[in-house]
């Protein structure tokens, strides 16, 4: 994410070249100006035609500099769309019905539901990996999190915003995939708390005769800790439903991009 975007490269150097071309027109209209006072002196046929030329020359730059001005707001305006384009091919394409994070979130609960039915070391195992393929989702979660804002961050640059009539749904689309990171994340920890409270209790005692007080804890906050998991888990469904449901509502009618997002006003 920390490399220039090639549009912004080129419109970086239209530009400089922009800029060169202006300072050249100055630096040639001095030099004009300093002939022309020779000229007057002198008389030379000589200096005549090297003023002709140099006339010529600052006539060319200067059209050069009108031209490259003229196409400056045009390339911005393209490369900004370039960069719509990937935002939503790359990016909100992934906010849809098919989210990754609801199908690792259901697998780990998957995996709780059968270890707290049955504390076997088979299935603490498979709960192990259920939450460690979790975790990896919540990461690129937040990972995709990160590149949405940067990209909608380099379209402002553009001087590109989104349509009014689409706003509501992509705001409503992106506050739900928000929230429905935090309630991952907020699973997961509830999730890797109870698993390592399983792995101590199937720990020996410190000491002869002394009490297994993580096996306590399992078999007495058993019915409130599944609840507790379920309600958060129903959260996150809930968020990732809003999420999806906006995501069909701005996407279904494939409206075209220069639509989705206009140039501010």
């Amino acid at each position: 994410m920390s490399e220039k975007p090639p549009g912004i490269a080129r419109t970086v150097l239209t530009t400089c070249l922009a800029g060169a071309a202006g300072g050249g027109i100055a630096c040639l209209s001095v030099l004009l100006g300093v002939w022309i006072y020779r000229m007057s002196e002198t008389g030379s046929a000589a200096d005549w035609v090297s003023v002709a030329c140099n006339i010529a020359t600052v006539g060319i730059a200067w059209a050069a500099f009108k031209v490259a001005r003229s196409w400056l707001p045009q390339l911005t305006t393209q490369e900004g769309y370039k960069e719509a384009i990937r935002l939503v091919n790359e990016q909100y394409i992934e906010l849809g019905p098919e989210s990754y994070l609801a199908g690792h979130a259901e697998k780990a609960m998957q995996a709780f539901r059968a270890v707290n039915e049955e504390d076997h070391p088979d299935r603490i195992s498979a709960c192990t990996t259920a939450l460690d393929e979790l975790l990896i989702a919540l990461e690129a979660g937040y990972a995709l999190q990160r590149e949405i804002k940067e990209a909608r961050f380099r379209l402002s640059t553009y001087g590109l915003t989104v349509a009014g009539r689409y706003e509501p749904d992509l705001t409503r689309m992106s506050c739900a995939f928000d929230d429905a990171l935090d309630s991952s994340q907020w699973l997961l920890k509830l999730l890797s708390d109870d698993l390592r409270l399983r792995y101590e209790a199937k720990m020996p005692p410190l000491r002869y005769n002394s009490l297994n007080w993580s096996a306590i804890k399992l078999a007495l906050r058993k019915t409130e800790t599944a609840e507790g998991m379920e309600k958060q888990y129903q959260a996150l469904m809930e968020h990732l439903s809003t999420m999806a449901d906006n995501h069909t509502a701005l996407f279904s009618h494939h409206p075209p991009v220069g639509r989705l997002f206009i140039l501010k006003k």
